[in-house]
């Protein structure tokens, strides 16, 4: 999980810009990718851990605490989401400054 964070970050953060100054539509794209594997991961992981236990169902072999799996990927999928939704307000309104013919 650490390691999928960290290219997480690396694939948001281009090397040496800031978030405010990246082309807003790209970083929206990296924001909601980062969302999307967060889905996947956890959809794998339910999916692997219902497979053994149908293997066998008396074995604890995949019981794992999710919190302490998924803890960090969770709050920072949530501050994704607050940026998406940051990030797209922006665009909106920088979009409509541009059309002040009215």
């Amino acid at each position: 999980t650490n390691q999928m964070l960290t290219c997480c970050i690396k694939n948001i953060t281009m090397p040496g810009a800031v978030l405010w100054l990246q082309d807003k539509t790209v970083l929206i794209a990296n924001l909601r990718s980062t969302v999307a594997l967060y889905k996947s991961y956890r959809d794998q992981y339910g999916a692997d851990r219902e497979s053994l236990a149908k293997q066998s169902p008396r074995s604890k072999q995949f019981d794992f605490d999710p919190e302490r799996i998924f803890g960090k990927f969770v709050l920072f999928v949530k501050r994704c989401t607050k940026l998406i939704d940051m990030f797209s307000t922006l665009l909106q309104f920088e979009t409509l400054a541009k059309h002040t013919h009215i």
